[in-house]
Order: C-alpha cells, then sequence, then structure tokens
C-alpha cells in the first residue's frame, strides 16, 4: 500500500475501549476517556464510537442516552493515532462529518433542543450552527460547511456565519467528499449539474439528458472525479467528470441477448476511478457484471455469471470490484425467472454471495450477500464474518486469502 509502518489502517470498538491497528500489525489502545476524572461524569463511558473522515478520525466515548441525561467525550486523531483536539458537551449528540483539516461535524439535541449542527474547527472550538442549516458533508478548509436550508444547498462560512446557496433553484440530490459539493437541481429547460466550493460554482446544464432532473437515478459517485446517473427518459447513462465539466452519455446496451438487470430500488451500476461504467446485465439464463471501456465502446464481462438471483448489486473499490449477488427473495427487488441454470453459473442459493473481483480477474469469496463485510477503501483488505465462529469477525487480505489472525465481535472502521 505504500504506507509507514506507523500508519493507521483501522479501529476496533468494544464496549468502552477502541484500539487503533498499525500498518506493521501494532495495536494501541486510543486515549478515548480522559485520565483524570470528569466532572460530573461516571468513572467510564458505557460505550465508544468511532467516525472517520479523510485523513483523520474521531472517537465518542459516551454515557446516558437521548431520554436520559448523559454527556460525550470527543477526540480527534489524525491517521496515525496522533490527538488533536477534545471536546467535552453534557448533551446527546453525535458525529455526523470529519474534516480532512481535523475539523468535524456533530449533531446535538437534548431536552429543550429539537437538534442543531455544531462546528468543531481543527483547533477542537464548537460554534454552534443555526437550526435550521443540516450538513450534507465534511467541513472543508477554513471553516466552510456544505448545507442544505429548504430546498437549497449551498456552503455556510462559519467565521461570517453567512450561508450562500449555490444556485437559486431546488435541489435533487447532493454529493459531497472533500474536495467539492455535488449537487443536481430543478434547472431552466434542462437540469442542472452544480459543481462547487467555497470559492467557485461551475453549473452544467444537462442539455443532453431527456427528461427532469428528478429523472435522472444516481447509478455511481467517485470521488476521483466522476458522477454517473441513468437517464430514465433515454435510457442511457449520463456520466460527468468533476474535474474537466465534461458530459458524456453511453447506451445502456452490452451486446446481442443481453438486457440490463436493474429492476430494483437503484440502478445496477457504478462508475470507477478511472471512468468505466459497471452494470449488470442478464440473457434468459444467467445475469453477469460487464464494465464499460469509454474510449472503446466496448464492454467487457467481470466476474462470475450467476443464476437463480434477483439482483446483482456492483461497486468499484480502488481497482477492484464487489459484486453482491442476491438470491431469491431476499430483497424487495423482483422475482426474476431463470432458464435452466448453464453449467458455467453460480447459483448462490437463499442468502446469495458477495464476491471481490481483483485487477487481475482473481474471484474471491468473501462472504454471503447479506453480511456486512467491511472492506478498506482499496478494496484489498476486509473484515469477514466468520461462519465457523458466530459473533465474530477475521481480517483478511483479499488477494491472497491469508486472515491476518485477528479475530473479534464488532466491524472495524476503515482508515484507508
Amino acid at each position: 500500500l505504500g504506507l509507514t509502518a506507523d500508519a493507521g489502517l483501522f479501529v476496533l470498538t468494544a464496549d468502552a475501549e477502541a484500539r487503533l491497528y498499525r500498518a506493521d500489525g501494532r495495536d494501541e489502545r486510543l486515549a478515548a476517556w480522559p485520565a483524570e476524572p470528569l466532572d460530573g461524569a461516571p468513572d467510564a463511558p458505557q460505550g465508544v464510537y468511532v467516525a472517520a473522515g479523510d485523513g483523520g478520525f474521531v472517537t465518542t466515548a459516551a454515557w446516558g442516552g437521548p431520554m436520559v441525561p448523559g454527556g460525550r467525550v470527543f477526540t480527534a486523531f489524525d491517521g496515525d493515532g496522533s490527538p488533536r483536539w477534545r471536546l467535552l458537551r453534557h448533551d446527546s449528540a453525535w458525529v455526523e462529518e470529519v474534516g480532512a483539516d481535523g475539523s468535524a461535524v456533530l449533531f446535538s439535541y437534548g431536552a429543550d433542543d429539537p437538534g442543531h449542527a455544531v462546528y468543531v474547527s481543527p483547533a477542537g472550538a464548537p460554534t454552534d450552527l443555526p437550526g435550521d442549516l443540516w450538513a450534507i458533508g465534511a467541513p472543508v478548509a477554513g471553516g466552510h460547511v456544505p448545507v442544505q436550508r429548504g430546498d437549497r444547498v449551498g456552503w455556510f462560512d462559519v467565521a461570517r456565519g453567512a450561508f450562500a446557496p449555490v444556485v437559486d433553484r431546488p435541489v435533487v440530490l447532493t454529493r459531497a467528499d472533500a474536495h467539492r459539493l455535488v449537487s443536481l437541481h430543478q434547472g431552466v429547460d434542462a437540469p442542472w449539474l452544480v459543481i462547487s466550493t467555497p470559492t467557485a460554482v461551475h453549473v452544467i446544464p444537462l442539455l443532453c439528458a431527456g427528461g427532469a432532473a428528478d429523472a435522472l437515478a444516481l447509478a455511481g459517485y467517485r470521488e476521483e472525479g466522476w458522477i454517473l446517473f441513468l437517464d430514465g427518459a433515454t435510457g442511457a447513462f449520463l456520466r460527468a467528470d468533476l474535474n474537466t465539466f465534461a458530459i458524456a452519455m453511453f447506451p445502456y446496451h452490452a451486446g446481442d441477448g443481453l438486457t440490463p438487470l436493474s429492476e430494483c430500488y437503484r440502478p445496477a451500476a457504478d462508475v470507477d476511478a478511472g471512468g468505466r461504467i459497471l452494470a449488470a446485465f442478464r440473457d434468459a439464463d444467467a445475469g453477469q457484471i460487464h464494465r464499460l471501456d469509454p474510449a472503446s465502446g466496448a464492454w467487457t464481462p467481470v466476474g462470475p455469471r450467476f443464476t437463480a438471483i434477483d439482483d446483482l448489486a456492483v461497486e468499484a473499490r480502488g481497482d477492484a470490484v464487489l459484486i453482491r449477488a442476491i438470491g431469491h427473495g431476499q430483497s424487495y427487488c423482483p422475482w426474476q425467472e431463470w432458464g435452466d441454470a448453464p453449467a458455467d453459473a453460480r447459483v448462490p442459493g437463499a442468502l446469495g454471495e458477495l464476491h471481490l473481483i481483483t485487477p487481475d480477474g482473481h474471484d474471491a469469496v468473501v462472504g454471503d450477500a447479506s453480511s456486512m463485510t467491511a472492506l478498506s477503501d482499496d478494496g484489498r483488505c476486509a473484515a469477514v464474518w466468520d461462519q465457523d465462529k458466530p459473533g465474530t469477525w477475521d481480517v483478511v487480505d483479499l488477494p491472497t486469502g491469508v486472515a491476518a489472525g485477528l479475530a473479534f465481535d464488532r466491524a472495524p472502521t476503515w482508515l484507508r
């Protein structure tokens, strides 16, 4: 991975403790709870939780609950486990977002407070945001928070206490990452795709889209610079380059005899870091993920063929591809009818299967489709539910299948 020995890989929480596991295999207990007694707090928290962002994470040591007066100790760490700040609050609150600069957004509420967002600076100083603002992404450097107010989205400048909408048009959906806020709006004569930072706004009228903004279903988003829609009016994929602002459309058609396998909650598709589209297709007997090369227009199969399933969900993870083959009756998807099972197709069974396809085409089965397998961002490592030891997870190197020799009862929070 090109990481230093001290680099943090993941954090485990158990009861009132959090442990950081490093790249060289060492682990250490994190100081999520102050050594000195706290005024009005118990001797130890009732639970410790963790939220990660781009470059750091925040632990929450909590006591009390929604209906019981309590409190929280929030402690921010950088990605290598060095403490950044600590904040004590005597209310019910949780971490919503963690910024790359060590800032965070909390959501706080109490007996007389229906709830509001709180910005915490990289130095640990809290600032309450107006109650009608909802944070929709991590804060960025300089104290700017992407927020929504009513049907408008924009940036809140904490220092000035001012909200600036990106455009004065109703919003349909949003995505935010460490670099930008991306929003789709009901525009004028065409849907508007808006790509913004606190200092710049770029509006792209989607003239090639065949319908209104709400006819565009989100099919994939990649922080590296891509957003993918399935246009319900044209039946084609609409892809935007978030760095160059270029728009392209691609047919949802992988060849004769194949039809899209996309009759569920969302398109069975995704876009990878290189802008290649991944989508599920089927013939009469089996379904399979295919990947589109935008330059050549060619679709190529990825991973095995499946039969006797209701859906194929696909997700790009670095250069790897995660596929969930969902068995009959295991979701709200319509029942899919299939012909005789081909000899080369997998029959996952009632619980389905979870597959990780490496860049060289290796197929690693990492659980059933319903397992909450926790994957690192690059798709190379996973915490896999151990079928032989109920209630435990194992850390596995997916390309080799080698387990790291760790077993624990809660899924980790990956930092990389």
